[in-house]
């Protein structure tokens, strides 16, 4: 944990405000939210029991209700809470906690908010469509494989930020600057989209990686140097995208084999035992038929696995059905970006809700700064209405300064809503970048279409993210687990512009054995987590306003603030890729049985008994306990 110096201590009468946006699946209102606020309480408690670290305690957990500045006709619920530092306690804080009468003017109350979203998307769509949507995004990334250049720009800017992060893969002399001026990266970006621009056009009208090298060569004339240096740099790039690309696709590939698998063995198992009945004719009653069919899976004559493919079907069946309702529902149901689909409108009411809660919020005179947190396509939910208010609030700030005679347009950060509140922004199992490769990757035959949806769409180096280009506002902090296959480190949101705006990667272990179910719902019981939450909400730290002046070019040292650096990548690869051959080696063993190729079926029968196995007991062994960092 890290207080820093110069962070604003807030008085009696002010209040920090966390508001929270939950993640998929058939969520209860405030169970979410309380959840967080228990993992914060238990991390205080625990750092004295375990670690004999004075850190405080919270008291005054209670909900409190207020009349909404929205709409004054609705309430809202937040739970408050009062931190109470170390200092201001008698004796051994956390076993006593017992607070002294003075010194109150440095306790530190903060509200939880809740975005609950669920009862919108509740029974959006079935299982049927789900499935169907999921198989329509097999073929995209041979889709974007095949794009050319111009295309898919939120895509290839995600691929040239993750590439910024690996330096050991930049080609040789790549210059990443100094604090003070634009380097390669910020150069190469500029080019890109001064490369889409309508000047440009007419003479490179088919927008291919060999008409940009091109623009790049004739921009640069004139320093050899640079030009080579972006040059190297954009194949590189090229290069990088490309390996992600069909890196990507052998994923999803390998999660439709599964499936296609998992569905003939289940379709020709089933088959098999109704020939079983038929045949056999059992007569009595119905353990006794059953009985018949369990002494089946001992016949030398029949393949123990095909027998159990009905007994499986009926416990998939019993288990999908709600996982694609409640949580690929949520998903297919949020990421319906066409106005013409009427499941718009549940999008559309969802990101009305966050924006009336996060207004209300923020129009609170007595709210000195706020932080939203948001977990799985929560996430996403709170990115897209961040930018659908600061759409709202520019046109409305421009139309209050017209009003006044003022032509410059106003201040959208400072008014009609203060965004200048927002301080962080933090991400936990975050599937924005997924969501935005397979849903959200704009096409049109009218390439205005395109440049007219991003601009307006917004990005990172918008607010309220962004003051401007070059002053970041909010801290975007993303946390994730490479276990959990939903989250992932977040690139697309980088600004059009400026790579610098960025988000702040976390990576974190969550539990010892990579179980992705488990992974992906484990992440409030990290204390690396829920300790920098804590740093950020209630001792402000973490934030973009304490960073001081680099040099003469009048820089901020934003690094100054950035959260440290997470846990290593490679501890768990080869668990997740003995994962990857589960689907495939299934595959061969249906294929050999379909055949009549006994030997390979049973070879392949054996190489994923034994895989399983492996995967099991080491997962037996390592437990599935969270990480060396539990609360």
């Amino acid at each position: 944990m890290s207080n820093h110096p110069d962070a604003k201590k807030p008085t009696a009468k002010k209040h920090i405000s966390v508001i929270y946006f939950h993640g998929m699946g058939s969520q209860r209102r405030y169970e979410e939210t309380s959840r967080l606020i228990d993992a914060v309480d238990t991390y205080l408690r625990n750092a004295w029991r375990n670690r004999r670290e004075a850190l405080g305690i919270l008291r005054k957990i209670d909900p409190v209700g207020e009349v909404s500045r929205v709409d004054p006709d609705r309430t809202v619920t937040y739970i408050g809470t009062t931190y109470i530092p170390p200092h201001l306690l008698d004796g051994s804080p956390q076993a006593q906690g017992i607070a002294r009468e003075d010194g109150t003017g440095e306790k530190v109350e903060v509200r939880f908010y809740e975005a609950y979203w669920a009862p919108i998307m509740a029974g959006a769509s079935s299982p049927f469509r789900v499935v169907q949507w999921l198989l329509s995004q097999v073929g995209r990334p041979w889709q974007t494989i095949r794009t050319v250049w111009r295309e898919r720009q939120r895509l290839r800017r995600s691929a040239l930020a993750r590439l910024r992060g690996e330096p050991t893969k930049w080609p040789p002399g790549t210059d990443d600057g100094d604090g003070k001026r634009d380097g390669d990266f910020e150069h190469l970006l500029a080019a890109y989209a001064e490369f889409d621009n309508n000047a440009h056009i007419d003479d490179y009208p088919e927008g291919t990686f060999e008409q940009f090298l091109t623009f790049i060569r004739r921009h640069n004339a004139h320093d050899e140097p640079t030009r080579e240096r972006l040059c190297a740099l954009a194949n590189r790039w090229r290069t990088y995208y490309r390996n992600t690309e069909l890196k990507t696709l052998f994923y999803v590939v390998t999660i439709f084999v599964g499936l296609v698998a998992m569905t003939a063995w289940l379709m020709i198992s089933t088959y098999e035992a109704t020939l079983f009945f038929i045949e056999t004719k059992v007569n009595g009653s119905f353990v006794e038929q059953v009985m018949a069919y369990l002494r089946l899976l001992l016949d030398r004559d029949h393949n123990p696995m095909a027998v159990l493919g009905p007994i499986i079907a009926l416990f998939l069946i019993f288990k999908s059905n709600r996982f694609l309702v409640d949580y690929l529902g949520d998903v297919e149901a949020w990421a319906t970006y066409e106005e013409t689909n009427g499941k718009h409108a549940r999008r559309r009411e969802v990101i009305d809700l966050g924006t009336d809660l996060i207004t209300h919020v923020l129009k609170d005179e007595n709210c000195e700064r706020a932080m939203i947190v948001s977990h799985s396509l929560g996430t996403s939910i709170a990115h897209d209405t961040l930018l659908s208010l600061a759409r709202r609030t520019k046109v409305d700030a421009r139309t209050a300064a017209l009003g006044r005679g003022d032509t410059s347009g106003g201040n959208p950060m400072a008014y009609p809503v203060p965004l200048e509140r927002l301080r962080h922004f933090v991400t936990i199992a975050s599937p924005i970048d997924k969501i935005n490769y397979f849903f959200e990757s704009y096409r049109s035959i009218y390439r205005r279409y395109v440049r007219v949806v991003e601009s307006l769409r917004g990005d990172i180096s918008d607010i309220p993210f962004s003051r401007s280009r070059m002053k970041p506002h909010i801290h975007w902090v993303n946390y994730w687990d490479e276990a959990d296959w939903i989250s992932g480190a977040l690139h697309s949101p980088t600004g059009r512009e400026a790579a610098q705006n960025s988000v702040d990667n976390v990576h974190i272990n969550n539990l010892a054995f990579p179980l992705p179910g488990k992974a992906h719902s484990a992440y409030f019981g990290n204390r690396r987590l829920i300790g920098d939450i804590f740093d950020m909400a209630y001792l402000g730290d973490h934030s973009f306003e304490h960073t001081s002046l680099k040099g003469d070019g009048g820089r901020r040292k934003y690094s100054q603030v950035v959260v440290a650096k997470g846990d290593p990548l490679s501890a768990r690869h080869w668990h997740l890729k003995a994962m990857l051959a589960l689907p495939w080696v299934g595959c061969l063993y249906v294929i050999a049985y379909t055949w009549g190729a006994d030997a390979l079926a049973g070879c392949s029968l054996i190489i994923f008994a034994t895989l399983f196995g492996a995967l099991y007991i080491s997962a037996r062994m390592l437990g599935t306990k969270e990480n060396k960092l539990p609360l």
